[in-house]
Formats: C-alpha cells, sequence, structure tokens
C-alpha cells in the first residue's frame, strides 16, 4: 500500500535544533552542515519551523516579530516565558537575526542546499 511517505525520509528540525544548539554565533556553516548532513542521509522533505516561522512571513506569525534585541529581559517580548528561558529565548532569536542579516531565507536556502 503507497501511503505518499514510502519515498519520502521526513526530517521535522524545529528551531530548537537549528537555532539552539550552537556554541558561537550562527555562521552559514553551521547551517550548511545541518543542511548538509539531512541531504546525505536521504532527506527529501525538511521542515525547519515550529509552532512560528523562524524566518519573516506575510502570513504567519514570527519568532522574530516584536524582538528586540536591544532590549532587556523586561521587554514585552519575553512576557509569557517563564524566567529561565530568557536567555536561551533571547540566544535563538539572536541566531535568527544573524542568519537574517546575511540575506538568507532559511527555508528556501535549506532547499537549494538539499537538491
Amino acid at each position: 500500500m503507497f501511503t505518499g511517505l514510502d519515498a519520502e525520509l521526513l526530517y521535522n528540525d524545529d528551531s530548537d535544533n537549528i537555532y539552539s544548539y550552537h556554541m558561537h554565533h550562527m555562521e552559514l556553516a553551521r547551517f550548511d552542515e545541518r543542511v548538509e548532513t539531512c541531504a546525505q542521509a536521504g532527506v527529501t522533505i525538511y521542515n525547519l519551523n515550529a509552532q512560528r516561522t523562524n524566518c519573516d512571513s506575510d502570513v504567519w506569525e514570527s519568532w522574530l516579530d516584536n524582538f528586540d534585541p536591544d532590549a532587556g529581559f523586561d521587554a514585552p517580548f519575553y512576557q509569557g516565558f517563564p524566567p529561565a528561558a530568557h536567555k536561551p529565548n533571547r540566544n535563538q532569536r539572536m541566531a535568527m537575526l544573524e542568519i537574517k542579516k546575511m540575506g538568507i531565507d532559511p527555508v528556501g536556502y535549506s532547499l537549494d542546499q538539499a537538491r
């Protein structure tokens, strides 16, 4: 029986994986490494979004919406997050901003690199 996924390998790489677990600033080489690893494993469907998008969007709420990198943890962006999550959330958003400043569309870039 064909389920529609028999010929596909789906990898759901949410924002915690790609943006949070790096030791230094986000660099294109780090992003390339992640995408190349998936491509070599045969991944044909690659999702790197979570509840919100990890990049600017005209139709979806982005994790960068209302984020001010210069604001302190008392800023409205952090309301609703427990205090222990403030620093990891900031680090995650900063990594997203670094990719954005490079002019990279993470979804399009990942698709192009995996082809």
